[in-house]
């Protein structure tokens, strides 16, 4: 919380006392009396004080009552089906744990994968997201035969020589 919010904060709290004293006080010191059949009161002023501590308070009442709440992050909608689904740059961005701009860089150096815009909106399709991550898996090199094609995962166990070397 900053520090003119926390002042603020404090600054209401104050006014709070402040009119619950003068409203406690102005209790204490009414009078009544009945002269000639005629009841008359009379109860301090204070009205300006109040009037001014009222205000205070209902200016800054929301400071008080709601804390500020940061705004959470927009997650990706759940659920999302694989038949011609369109994802925005902030889903896409969360589903690669990468920021909004490097796909606007992408976008503006004409790398990356297609997309689509419409209505002032880019969108990508599942497809084209697909197939660009099936291009980006990288096989290490011990992973790679003679042919420079993936091999088989796991490891070819070879036989060693029975050769009895006496």
């Amino acid at each position: 919380m900053r520090e003119r919010e926390k002042e603020r904060i404090q600054r209401v709290k104050d006014a709070q006392k402040r009119l619950e004293e003068i409203k406690n006080r102005a209790r204490e010191e009414t009078v009544t009396n009945f002269v000639d059949g005629k009841v008359t009161t009379r109860t301090p002023l204070f009205s300006r004080e109040v009037q001014a501590l009222e205000t205070l308070i209902e200016r800054n009442q929301r400071w008080v009552t709601k804390p500020r709440k940061k705004k959470a992050p927009k997650l990706p909608p759940t659920g999302i089906t694989t038949d011609s689904a369109l994802f925005t740059d902030q889903m896409l961005a969360a589903r690669w744990h990468c920021s909004t701009s490097r796909l606007q860089y992408w976008r503006s150096t004409d790398q990356g994968l297609p997309y689509l815009k419409m209505l002032g909106r880019v969108l990508y399709r599942i497809e084209d997201i697909q197939a660009y991550e099936q291009q980006s898996i990288v096989f290490p090199q011990t992973l790679k035969n003679q042919d420079n094609k993936p091999a088989k995962l796991g490891r070819e166990h070879v036989q060693p020589d029975k050769t009895d070397s006496s």
